[in-house]
């Protein structure tokens, strides 16, 4: 009796030092990938890699872990292998939304678009995810790239409702109203782009105040470009928006008396605008 007792005793201590070392393990884990994911957020993907590739020794069967590693190797442009990671998320946590959308967006940068729209389609269906914005979003770059506006118009519009201050659906929206002419419309969006957390996406401000040039509206659309000139001097849209200023004061010589004032390029081609 006495043998059986210290032996559940023996088992019960190693039994609590296990669940100790484990936890301690899964801690560690914890940490690599916080660190991580601190190095992945800002762009330093070689360290973030070696972090997360330490969190994974330490807890492989993490699906967060395992997303986040797939998103580093796909920034190192080794896609092959972030797609296999981004599956192997994916089944070990079939409710993991943040690996189905990544995956899914990988889908849609090699041109697979029905696996794509397939996987945001299961996103949708996942009421607690939190940024379902986005998703309509990468719905709305699908059906743009097959053609169907309206579905993309649709979409976007989904978008800004379900996060009224997310930048590039009001920049997308903005865009397609450009091309079709609708400048009020582009105006709306374009403002929308630019406010609050948006302020720093230079391309909203530099089509806003293209749009403003489009109705003739020239003063409104030279302080748009000055402001983005101010605001992004190593922007690319700076540069465009120096070559849409000299257009505007060529024939205008109050125009041209305020901008002497300020740097201006010497004068070249325009350059045209994608759609």
């Amino acid at each position: 009796m006495k043998t059986a007792i210290s032996l559940f005793i023996i088992l019960s201590l190693f039994g609590c030092s296990t669940s100790k070392e484990k936890k301690i393990t899964l801690k560690k884990a914890e940490l690599y990938y916080g660190h991580g994911t601190e190095n992945l957020i800002s762009k330093n993907y070689s360290e973030a890699l070696e972090f997360l590739i330490k969190a994974n020794e330490l807890d492989p069967s993490n699906s967060k872990i395992i997303n986040n590693m797939a998103m580093a190797y796909y920034f190192k442009k080794q896609k092959k292998t972030a797609i296999k990671l981004l599956q192997k998320s994916i089944k070990l946590d079939p409710k993991n939304s943040d690996a189905k959308n990544n995956l899914a967006s990988i889908y849609v940068d090699i041109n697979k678009l029905p696996e794509a729209r397939a996987l945001y389609e299961e996103v949708k269906e996942d009421l607690i995810y939190p940024h379902q914005y986005r998703t309509f979003y990468n719905l709305a770059v699908i059906a743009e790239k097959e053609k169907r506006l309206n579905l993309m118009i649709s979409y976007l519009e989904k978008s800004v409702k379900e996060r009224e201050d997310y930048c590039p659906s009001h920049i997308k929206l903005g865009r397609f109203y450009l091309s079709q002419k609708k400048y009020s419309k582009a105006i709306k969006s374009f403002r929308q782009g630019s406010n609050g957390l948006c302020y720093k996406y230079p391309n909203s401000t530099y089509y806003l105040g293209y749009t403003w040039e489009q109705i003739s509206e020239n003063q409104k659309a030279v302080n748009k470009y000055m402001e983005l000139i101010s605001s992004f001097p190593k922007s690319k849209f700076t540069k465009m928006a120096k070559i849409r200023l000299q257009k505007l004061t060529k024939d205008d010589p109050i125009l041209d008396l305020r901008l002497k004032k300020h740097d201006t390029p010497q004068r070249t081609e325009l350059e045209s605008i994608d759609f």
